[in-house]
């Protein structure tokens, strides 16, 4: 069984899926169909702290690699065709995600 976008995510577009995939790249191989979930949407990777080396040189970056766009290229992104991806560098925080999006909650969010 093969798999398609509109099975996986019917009212997600593939640009925002593409934005979800950050910080994942070093256990994307141990993901179901990781190979298929490539070649439905281009990919971007935001490095973060401490994962960096860890993530490029992972099964998934090897298998990927000739696929891979340089960062000054990121806007394009969106318009190839998959499998093609990009490994953004930027400014890094310490901070973790999760207190992030905690902090942002007003109370009685749930």
């Amino acid at each position: 069984m093969s798999l398609s976008l509109n099975s996986l995510t019917p009212s997600i577009t593939p640009s925002l899926i593409a934005n979800a995939f950050t910080s994942v790249l070093r256990s994307f191989s141990r993901w179901q169909k990781w190979r298929e979930i490539a070649n439905l949407v281009p990919i971007a990777v935001v490095d973060r702290m401490g994962t960096s080396l860890y993530a490029i040189s992972g099964r998934a970056a090897q298998a990927l690699a000739r696929f891979r766009i340089p960062d000054h290229a990121a806007a394009t992104l969106p318009g190839r065709k998959p499998p093609a991806w990009v490994y953004l560098h930027g400014l890094k925080s310490p901070l973790s995600s999760t207190a992030l999006r905690a902090a942002r909650r007003k109370p009685g969010d749930g």
